[in-house]
Order: C-alpha cells, then sequence, then structure tokens
C-alpha cells in the first residue's frame, strides 16, 4: 500500500457541510480526500480520483447510496467501502455489509472510531 500521505478517500454525501466537515477530518488523519455530493459525481470521482476508502452516504437523491455500492463493488480494484448513514436500520445495515461494504458508521459520526474505520479497511485491502 502507498504511504499515509497517498491514501485517498472519497467522501460521498449530499449535505455539503457534512461532506466538508469529514473532509477537514481525513486531512487532519493524513490523507488526501475528494468530494461527491450525490451518486452521478460519486461514480465520475471513483473513475477519476481512484480511492482507496469510500465513505458513503446510503440516502441521496438520482443514484443513492445502494448503487454507487454496486458500482464501486464491481470495479476490478474496488475500493474499501464504509457506509454512513442517519439511518438505523439494522437490517439494511446488514444486507449492504453482505453486499461488500467494510463498515457502517451511525451519524452523528463519531470521528475516533472513523478513523479507526479508515484504518482497518486499509488494512483489510493490504491482506
Amino acid at each position: 500500500m502507498t504511504g499515509k500521505g497517498q491514501i485517498r478517500v472519497l467522501i460521498v454525501d449530499d449535505e455539503a457541510d457534512l461532506a466538508d466537515m469529514l473532509a477537514d477530518a481525513v486531512h487532519a488523519f493524513g490523507y488526501r480526500s475528494a468530494i461527491a455530493l450525490n451518486g452521478v459525481q460519486a461514480v465520475r470521482a471513483a473513475r477519476e480520483f481512484s480511492p482507496h476508502v469510500v465513505l458513503l452516504d446510503i440516502r441521496m437523491p438520482g443514484i443513492d447510496g445502494h448503487g454507487v455500492l454496486d458500482h464501486l463493488r464491481a470495479r476490478s480494484a474496488p475500493p474499501a467501502i464504509i457506509v454512513i448513514s442517519g439511518n438505523a436500520d439494522e437490517e439494511e445495515a446488514r444486507a449492504l455489509l453482505q453486499r461488500g461494504a467494510f463498515d457502517y458508521v451511525m451519524k452523528p459520526i463519531d470521528l475516533i472510531y472513523l478513523e479507526q474505520a479508515i484504518v482497518a479497511a486499509l488494512g483489510s485491502m493490504a491482506s
């Protein structure tokens, strides 16, 4: 895996303020970031930015997180996907994890847990 400062994290959330806060946190963790504010932007950004990790909101207009997850998982070298949602639906969380998401983080986001989840996701890719 590349050095920490070369790790790319794509943030996909239609709430611009939350996406900006997550980008600030990702930078503080020592990683590079890009933001996509909807599913269409996420698909394009995944192709152009080639993220190692994607922080993915589920409820978005247009292509929702489920569609983005399917698109990302179909890539030849899929990124680790950490779902971020305000929805406490355990059944949906379980289904997303079964479909290939690495973790499911509830809003409001615990940044200490998020950093640990990113580290764990990167570690899973290295093995």
